[in-house]
């Protein structure tokens, strides 16, 4: 892991990433071992296929909500926010990733 950041509205979750892996940890007075989770990332929810292989960069928490944000070294942001029961994916505590928004694409030039 390269980057560990702690949420700003909750001194119990830390998110830390590799390039390759993102981790959200959080623990509780009381009690001697962090929960751990990382969202499941696959291919499909990418637009462009030459970005699912891009490195993470940085992962932080968007203050004020639930949700944080991944940067890509391809200029994509993957944004997380808390799994929805109803939906049945994941579990009522864990992030998953709801977008992918891409801010740098390559261009090709005109010859």
């Amino acid at each position: 892991m390269h980057w560990i950041k702690f949420n700003p509205d909750n001194p119990f979750e830390i998110a830390t990433n590799s390039g390759k892996r993102l981790l959200f940890l959080s623990w509780s007075l009381g009690i001697s071992k962090f929960e751990y989770y990382s969202p499941s990332i696959s291919k499909g929810d990418y637009n462009s296929k030459g970005s699912y292989n891009a490195a993470y960069t940085k992962t932080v928490f968007i203050p004020g909500s639930e949700m944080a944000v991944t940067g890509t070294e391809s200029g994509d942001i993957l944004v997380f926010d808390r799994s929805l029961i109803i939906e049945g994916i994941g579990e009522q505590n864990e992030k998953r990733i709801i977008k992918i928004v891409t801010l740098n694409q390559k261009q090709t030039p005109i010859t």
